[in-house]
């Protein structure tokens, strides 16, 4: 049920949980609008049954004028999807662990009075959305050509143009695989994944997040090193795929940064209107491992590594992406576990929000 708002002003979608004073947070959104010269916010809770989707679809259908955003990855993404093709101005005021799109859109992410600020009165400029929609077919497919185990070291992916299969694509929205009946969109901001990334996201430990921020991120990833390589195919705006390879981990990136610095797609844009598609991988074990960390520092000073015999990054651009593993493994957007899936589809919506942020 949509919670009955009043036209016109500022709606904010809060997520009560990110704040230990909730007043005191209320107050500061009040004051700092009655600054800018609006009136004063009107504040929607958010709860585990309803993230923000639909107090954003409720600001919409009552002409907000802007509809903030006030939460963690989750509760911006959740506020995105309600607002995707509506040309209602969104802002962003991080609370979160990562705060990833805020980071990314070079919002001042440790001064609060002044996001808000900025979410109240910066211009409206075009955002991309990303869609994904998870894969649970289990029927067969090319990603089983080389079962677990069996695909010899070295078959990797170099970024090298895949060859075609099948059509072109009309630029419409993927179809779903599986049973024919409508599947889940999940909308994403940042970057989504299968494999390594989604491990180490779904096993952080909330207390540890709590109290230490993304670098939880960073002592569950200790305790995935030695995870399993994947068996995987992907293909690019719907007419060409990659042959089998073998791989850590494959995302699809709306935008590059990280928390700590880390670039882990340089090309990346969030309002060029393409996705970037990721594979990671390591071998010789520990080795690979720490060749591979230092190629991703190494992207923050714009040096691109290459394919060494020990650890592997590889990038192309398109709109639609089908990543396809050949067993079922874990799968995140924006920092969030979707749960384990065969792969995922994921597209690109150009221009799908507008975003209150800085030029």
């Amino acid at each position: 049920m949509q919670p009955a708002l009043h036209p016109p002003g500022t709606v904010v979608v809060l997520n009560p949980t990110k704040t230990s004073n909730l007043p005191d947070l209320v107050e500061r959104f009040t004051s700092i609008a009655r600054e800018v010269g609006l009136p004063s916010p009107q504040i929607v809770e958010t709860s585990e049954k309803d993230p923000g989707t639909t107090q954003a679809l409720a600001a919409v259908t009552a002409r907000a004028a802007t509809v903030i955003a006030a939460g963690g990855d989750g509760t911006v993404r959740a506020v995105a999807a309600g607002l995707a093709s509506t040309g209602t101005p969104m802002g962003i005021v991080p609370l979160g662990t990562g705060n990833l799109l805020a980071r990314n859109l070079d919002l001042p992410i440790t001064d609060l009075a002044r996001c808000i600020r900025l979410a109240l009165t910066d211009p409206a400029l075009p955002l991309d959305l990303g869609w994904l929609v998870l894969d649970d077919d289990h029927s067969p497919s090319a990603a089983t050509a080389a079962p677990a185990g069996q695909a010899a070291e070295g078959e990797d992916w170099d970024g090298t143009e895949p060859h075609a299969v099948g059509h072109p694509t009309d630029g419409t929205e993927p179809h779903a695989v599986g049973s024919g009946e409508e599947p889940e969109r999940h909308a994403f901001l940042v970057i989504g994944g299968i494999g390594f990334d989604a491990d180490m996201v779904g096993g952080a430990d909330e207390a540890l997040k709590r109290r230490f921020g993304w670098l939880a991120y960073f002592y569950s990833a200790l305790d995935k090193l030695s995870s399993r390589r994947m068996n995987v195919t992907v293909t690019v705006d719907g007419r060409r795929r990659v042959a089998p390879f073998r791989s850590r981990t494959v995302m699809v990136a709306n935008c590059g940064r990280l928390p700590g610095g880390v670039v882990l797609a340089p090309s990346a844009r969030p309002d060029d209107g393409v996705l970037d598609i990721l594979t990671l991988d390591t071998r010789a074990g520990v080795v690979g491992w720490i060749s591979l960390g230092v190629k991703v520092l190494a992207q923050r000073l714009g040096i691109r590594g290459r394919t060494d015999p020990v650890s592997t990054i590889a990038s192309r651009r398109g709109r639609e992406f089908a990543v396809r593993s050949s067993r079922p493994e874990p799968v995140q957007i924006d920092g969030e576990w979707l749960g384990r899936a065969h792969g995922f589809r994921a597209w690109v919506d150009p221009g799908a929000l507008v975003v209150r942020r800085p030029r």
